[in-house]
């Protein structure tokens, strides 16, 4: 069985957050916007701006 992980990746100036998910499914949104949102509040920890992120898949 193949296991599926999918990196998605949260970029403002130069600070780089990365989250990966295991088993990722694309029948789940749920882990998605989970782990943008995981990267948004670590951002905000930092004191950027969450809705400044740029996302990207990896």
């Amino acid at each position: 069985m193949e296991k599926n992980q999918l990196t998605i990746v949260g970029k403002i100036d130069n600070m780089v957050v990365e989250r990966r998910i295991m088993n990722y499914r694309k029948d789940i949104p749920e882990e998605l916007l989970t782990t943008k949102k995981d990267i948004c509040d670590e951002f905000a920890r930092h004191g950027y701006n969450p809705n400044e992120v740029i996302f990207f898949e990896k």
